[in-house]
């Protein structure tokens, strides 16, 4: 039987700080945060952007970010932002590089390499490319493509038009980029690559008309602009998944489909149909998968499967209602999710699930004031460490967009 420990009455928020409660109490078996370290502060606004990507160096001393001035409007065509270093045993944030190619949900995409290496996407000449930073000495490559997921390797990346990410999704593309295929439905030259980092050399792994084949838009809506608006790299590195979406003649909405391949562009699969919709998802392991979508009436269940297998299962319906940015842990245990602003006081939950058991508790719930909304809103985006310790989140529940560190207490038997 699982322990839901949402249910009413189970629940006890210990107030920690303003704009933030930490869960008192957790169901027997699951983490509890045990603190809630800000990494950043302000007057200036920091940020990492999006889930899934560990912010931390291989030695878990290091942590990158984002830094702005403002935090209140999408950035201009080549407003630059700051990439800074955080030395978290020190405290000094310093920055170590600037970009205009950024966003406030995604930042610049950066990775880290290893040690010493950062990957992130900037313009270049007026062009769009990705730069491999050593952040202690400054010395710095130029690759041929900007990156959006990196191998756990860092041997490779995958890479998109942000382009036309930018035209049909303001907000997670670059302002000022050009989609030179722009009025193409499908183009046969454009869609998922995976690129070499130590050559650049790149391959099209699935063509935007091979995604339109693979799972092909319901009559009447074959001329609809497709595009690639989220790509994870499996735990493996031998896999890509990433969404699909199109926007129906006089909708206001897209659809939105899950699309895996393997690197070397074989086994192209529609893993989540158009007609149940995706959000965000995450590679548990090398074959499973966790999404969030409409299945078994549940608008934001997540959803677990294996690629390739007909296995879907909802996970904690009784908790999890709600769209969310799925994490699992390193060693596929854990799973970390969060809500949008929910409720008058704007609480975004943040949860975290047991995957072998699939007991869930709400564990902390941060304050998103409304002035962060549309493409400037603040998502938690949980992200774990390497060692699967600690979580590092977005927040603006103390009146600026900082980056935070969760610190969780493990059970005994863990």
């Amino acid at each position: 039987m699982k322990r839901w420990a949402f249910l009413l009455g189970w629940i006890s928020f210990v107030a920690a700080g303003e704009g933030m409660e930490i869960v008192g109490e957790v169901a027997e078996g699951l983490p509890r945060v045990a603190a809630v370290r800000a990494a950043t502060a302000g007057p200036k606004h920091h940020f990492f952007g999006y889930y899934a990507i560990c912010p931390w160096d291989a030695t878990g001393r290091y942590l990158v970010c984002m830094e702005t001035d403002f935090s209140d409007r999408m950035p201009a065509p080549g407003e630059p932002a700051q990439i800074c270093l955080v030395d978290t045993e020190s405290g000094e944030l310093k920055p170590i590089a600037e970009t205009a190619a950024w966003n406030f949900q995604q930042g610049a995409l950066v990775h880290w390499l290893g040690k010493r290496e950062i990957v992130y996407n900037d313009v270049v000449d007026g062009r769009l490319r990705a730069v491999v930073l050593d952040v202690f000495c400054g010395e710095r490559r130029v690759l041929p493509r900007a990156i959006t997921s990196v191998a756990h390797d860092g041997k490779t990346a995958a890479c998109i038009s942000f382009g036309r990410l930018n035209t049909t999704r303001p907000g997670y593309g670059y302002p000022g980029v050009d989609d030179p295929y722009a009025d193409v439905p499908h183009p046969k030259e454009d869609g998922l690559f995976v690129m070499e980092l130590d050559t650049g050399e790149s391959t099209l792994v699935a063509s935007l008309d091979d995604v339109f084949q693979a799972a092909p838009l319901p009559e009447g809506h074959e001329e609809a602009i497709l595009w690639i608006n989220l790509v994870i790299m499996s735990r493996d590195d031998q896999h890509v998944a990433f969404l699909g979406r199109y926007r129906p003649p006089g909708a206001k909405g897209w659809r939105t489909a899950l699309f895996t391949v393997n690197v070397d562009g074989t086994e192209l699969r529609c893993v989540v149909p158009y007609t149940w919709g995706c959000s965000h998802f995450d590679w548990v392991d090398a074959a499973r998968l966790v999404a969030t979508t409409r299945y078994q009436g549940k608008t934001g269940g997540h959803v677990l499967f294996t690629n390739g297998k007909d296995d879907y299962r909802l996970l904690g319906p009784e908790v999890l209602k709600h769209d969310g940015h799925c994490h699992g842990s390193p060693d596929a245990r854990w799973m970390v999710t969060d809500s949008y602003p929910l409720g008058p006081n704007r609480m975004q939950n943040f949860y975290i699930m047991d995957l072998a058991t699939q007991d869930v508790a709400l564990v902390a719930r941060f304050h998103e004031p409304a002035a962060f909304h549309g493409e400037w809103r603040c998502d938690l985006h949980p992200r774990w460490n390497h060692e699967g310790t600690k979580v590092c989140i977005d927040s603006t529940h103390e009146g600026t967009r900082q980056v935070y560190v969760i610190d969780l207490e493990f059970p005994e038997a863990h």
